[in-house]
C-alpha cells in the first residue's frame, strides 16, 4: 500500500510518459493562413495536464505547433486557419477537462 501511495504522489512527475509523442506533419502553408493564438487555461497543475492538453490539440487538422505551460496556465497554438479555428481548439481543450478562460491572437 505504501508503494502504491508513493507512486500516486509521484504521478505528476512521470505522467507525460503515458502520452504518445505527437508529430506534426509539415505542409506548405501560405503565410497569410497562419494564425497564432494564446489560450488561457484554468486547472492545469502538472506536466501530465500539460501533455494531455498538448496531445488533444495536436490531433486537430492544421495544427503546426503547440506550446502548453501548466506553470503559466496557457497554450500557444500555431495553426492553419483554413483547416481549424479557435473554437475547435477551445473544444479540444475542453475535452481534456480544463476550461479556457480567455484567448488572444498573437498574429
Amino acid at each position: 500500500m505504501t508503494v502504491f501511495a508513493g507512486l500516486m504522489l509521484a504521478l505528476p512527475s512521470y505522467a507525460h510518459i503515458s502520452f504518445p509523442k505527437t508529430e506534426n506533419q509539415t505542409n506548405i502553408i501560405e503565410q497569410a493562413n497562419i494564425q497564432i493564438t494564446e489560450f488561457s487555461i484554468i486547472g492545469m497543475t502538472c506536466s501530465g495536464c500539460k501533455e494531455h492538453v498538448n496531445h488533444q490539440v495536436s490531433k486537430l487538422p492544421g495544427i503546426m505547433n503547440t506550446t502548453v505551460s501548466y506553470q503559466n496556465g496557457n497554450a500557444i497554438v500555431e495553426f492553419d486557419k483554413t483547416k481549424t479555428d479557435n473554437q475547435e481548439i477551445e473544444q479540444a481543450i475542453a475535452k481534456t477537462g480544463y476550461s479556457v478562460s480567455g484567448k488572444k491572437e498573437i498574429q
